[in-house]
Formats: C-alpha cells, sequence, structure tokens
C-alpha cells in the first residue's frame, strides 16, 4: 500500500481579504472614536457624561448640574474665564534658547496674565499644557492661544509640577515640536 500523503493547508485568499477589511474598518472606527472630539466626558466631579450637543437647553455659564455659574473645570461645556482673569507661565522643555519667552509674548497678547518665563525641569519632545482644579477650559483655550498642535490635551498638574509654578492657573511647557517655530495667537480667545 502507497504511503498516504498528508495534505497542506490550503490557503483561501477570500479570506484573508475578508479579514483585512475587517480589520481596516475597525482600525479606522478605533481611531475615529479616539481623536472625535464632540463628545467630552466630565472631569470627574460626577459620573455624568456632557455630550457636545447639549439641546440648547442650558446656558453654556451654568454648571448643568446645579444651574450655578460654572468655575470652568466641567469638562470644557462651561464658559471659560476671560484671559485677564487666567495666570499663565510658559516653560521651557527644550534646549532651543528663548523658547518660554517667546510663547510667553505670544500668548500674552491674547490678553493672559503672563508670569516670568522659566525653565522646565523635564525636557519634553511634545508641548505639555497643564492645569490647576478648576482651570481646564482655559488651560483649552491657552493651548490654542500658543499654537500648540492639535494632540495637545490640557491635563491636570502633576506632582511634582514641572517646576515652580507660583500663582500659575495654567503652565504651558513648550516641548520640541513648536519650540523652534514662531508663535501665532490666531486661535486665541477673542473675549
Amino acid at each position: 500500500m502507497p504511503a498516504r500523503r498528508t495534505t497542506e493547508p490550503t490557503v483561501n485568499p477570500a479570506r484573508g481579504a475578508a479579514l483585512v477589511v475587517i480589520a481596516v474598518v475597525l482600525g479606522l472606527v478605533l481611531l475615529r472614536n479616539g481623536l472625535d472630539t464632540s463628545t467630552v466626558v466630565s472631569s470627574g466631579r460626577d459620573d455624568t457624561e456632557v455630550t457636545g450637543d447639549t439641546g440648547g437647553t442650558d446656558d453654556p455659564g451654568t454648571d448643568p448640574g446645579t444651574g450655578e455659574e460654572g468655575d470652568g473645570g466641567e469638562g470644557g461645556e462651561t464658559a471659560a474665564r476671560p484671559p485677564a482673569e487666567v495666570t499663565v507661565l510658559v516653560m521651557n522643555g527644550t534646549s532651543v534658547n528663548g523658547a518660554a519667552g517667546k510663547y510667553s509674548t505670544a500668548i500674552g497678547t491674547a490678553g493672559y496674565q503672563m508670569l516670568e518665563p522659566a525653565t522646565s525641569q523635564v525636557k519634553t519632545p511634545t508641548t505639555l499644557v497643564y492645569f490647576v482644579e478648576g482651570f481646564e477650559a482655559e488651560a483649552a483655550q491657552v493651548a490654542l492661544a500658543a499654537g500648540a498642535p492639535a494632540t495637545v490635551t490640557p491635563a491636570p498638574m502633576p506632582t511634582p509640577p514641572p517646576g515652580d509654578i507660583g500663582a500659575a492657573n495654567v503652565v504651558v511647557v513648550i516641548g520640541d515640536d513648536i519650540a523652534s517655530a514662531t508663535p501665532t495667537t490666531a486661535g486665541a480667545p477673542t473675549g
């Protein structure tokens, strides 16, 4: 009796193509949802999720949960304080001399109260924006005023902070990504 020849598994190109298409579609859905800014999640004061559309029933300057004036820390949906009421510190997180100074000047032209530029204790390849409690909305506007890349998401002030922040409400640590660029205040708030 002749030896039985084993058969190797067959490759089904249609199955492979279908798996690739499914992986690409799944990747696109995850990527879109990961970068979608139309939904904002609350800052953690409660478990309520705030969406970009409030149905037009809430005054943007009030806290939807209490009806009281917001403090700017409720998921970015409350009205931010005017620039004149926000103290900003710009720190240089790079080896590019003068980066903090030129960005401090640019942000200051948008009306923010500026502290003297400083050097960060940490070097960073990407620009970072930090806020003290209650200044999340303002930090987002400062990031725009600084011309920070859209990928920069303001974060709560770390412990320890990137240096002596004094009375700053918002701290911008300039990274290598924009240190050599010319600052612009095109995205700065107007009021």
